[in-house]
């Protein structure tokens, strides 16, 4: 089996559309996608906000990482639904795999586990795929690290992913016991971070913060923080979920340009069921795109978005989405 080493990688906040964008790259017939990989066997030495100075410490943990990449075979890893057909499985390797994501899914129930087959052809060429939403803060780190590897950096508006959080954790769909806005742990890391010290903002503060406001905050200095890392490398491509639920295989074809993958009708084919029917399911990656994107705008009050809005108007996110952009319906 031949394997590229240098894995593309997906990089996006929770509840940002990052499943939407795996599956869209696991529906390439070439591609081995892993799903959260990090969030299965965390790195133990590389902090989620790294700073980008320090990036050569970590290179042997990240290069190891990458080799365990390929090698998981846990059903969240490997058995994200829906599965797709690849080049590099036969008849006989696809059944298998097929089969035992299935059944571990169905006997995940009872606490049972067993691994998932995953046998490809020898003499393939496979590329590696990831997904994260651990590692947006580490994108310097992994791209100073690993050069040759494609990134990719998606953002939502941030009132889409504010709403998506309180929505998901109002049915309890994370396995986080406490609210993200309620995580000062975290926000004591963000408040470290050298972009953070450009603003005025002090866990004492954050105490006396709404929901939405922490959140606005947490969206902001993520994604800040990120994006002055990606301007860096050529390496890196950023755009927004916004576009890609506007203009689904247009954009698909330009990130998979991007990281040198020839277009495939199967892609197409996804995108078209994809987007075409609307799943209930949480976590479903068939729904309507314009819908999830703008489902923000039925569900969030004017004060609610006023303010986020007044959160994110101090960064040169606002530039990213202005103003105009936060209207309700």
């Amino acid at each position: 089996m031949a394997t590229q080493q240098s894995p593309i990688i997906l990089l996006g906040m929770p509840r940002s559309g990052t499943t939407w964008l795996g599956k869209i790259f696991d529906s390439h017939p070439d591609t081995a996608y892993r799903h959260e990989p990090d969030s299965v066997e965390p790195y133990q030495s590389i902090p989620l906000l790294a700073d980008i100075a320090g990036a050569e410490n970590y290179a042997n943990e990240i290069h190891s990482g990458i080799d365990k990449i390929i090698q998981l075979r846990t059903v969240k890893t490997v058995g994200k639904l829906p599965l797709f057909h690849k080049h590099y499985f036969g008849p006989l390797s696809y059944f298998l795999y097929r089969t035992t994501v299935l059944a571990q899914k169905a006997l995940d129930a009872y606490d049972v586990h067993v691994p998932v087959v995953w046998w490809p052809k020898r003499n393939t060429t496979i590329r590696t795929v990831y997904k994260s939403i651990e590692s947006v803060g580490r994108l310097g780190v992994l791209a100073t690290v690993l050069p040759e590897s494609p990134i990719l950096l998606m953002t939502r508006h941030p009132m889409g992913y504010i709403c998506s959080v309180l929505r998901g954790e109002s049915k309890a769909q994370f396995a986080e016991s406490s609210a993200s806005a309620e995580d000062m742990h975290a926000y004591s890391m963000l408040l470290n971070t050298a972009v953070a010290k450009k603003y005025d903002f002090t866990l004492a503060q954050l105490q006396h913060m709404s929901a939405v406001e922490r959140l606005a905050l947490r969206w902001m200095l993520y994604n800040e923080k990120a994006l002055n890392e990606a301007a860096a490398f050529g390496s890196v491509m950023d755009f927004r979920y916004e576009d890609l639920c506007a203009k689904p295989i247009s954009v698909s074809k330009e990130l998979m340009k991007f990281c040198h993958l020839q277009w495939e009708p199967q892609i197409e084919r996804f995108l078209t069921a994809s987007t075409s029917r609307s799943e209930q399911a949480y976590y479903s990656v068939y729904k309507d795109p314009l819908v999830s994107a703008n489902r923000w705008r039925q569900e969030m009050s004017a004060d609610e978005i006023e303010q986020a809005w007044n959160v994110i108007q101090k960064s040169p996110l606002r530039e990213r989405y202005p103003e105009s952009e936060w209207g309700s319906s």
